[in-house]
């Protein structure tokens, strides 16, 4: 095979990994990277759109029914400083997911940086 042949075999598999890479919507985007580098054992990053959409399911108001949280009621504002007091969670999981409802329209912030929730 001439040069140019194994230039092109090899360009070709790059962009059909990216294209796959880019499609995978059920395998972690960090194991996907690790994985096409050799590693076999990568954990789940919690972060990326795969792992994002996973989890959303996962998060939920409370279990009380009323759709009351244990940080307060709709409309209801607080600091974040107070909000990780209530909280019995690791601080960057805490602002990992206010994060997350934020992005979602779940959670507002106010002109003062006071969290607001969203009206269900």
């Amino acid at each position: 095979m001439d040069r140019l042949a194994q230039r092109k075999k090899i360009m070709e598999t790059k962009i059909n990994a990216i294209t796959r890479y880019t499609q995978n919507e059920e395998t972690c985007r960090t194991r996907q990277l690790v994985s096409y580098f050799g590693e076999k054992d990568a954990e789940r990053c919690g972060v990326c759109d795969v792992c994002v959409k996973e989890d959303k399911g996962k998060l939920s108001p409370g279990s009380s029914g009323t759709g009351e949280s244990r940080t307060g009621r709709a409309g209801e504002k607080t600091s974040v400083q107070a909000l990780m007091h209530k909280l019995d969670a690791e601080e960057s999981r805490i602002l990992e997911t206010l994060q997350f409802l934020i992005a979602e329209g779940l959670v507002l912030r106010d002109g003062d940086g006071l969290l607001i929730a969203a009206k269900p």
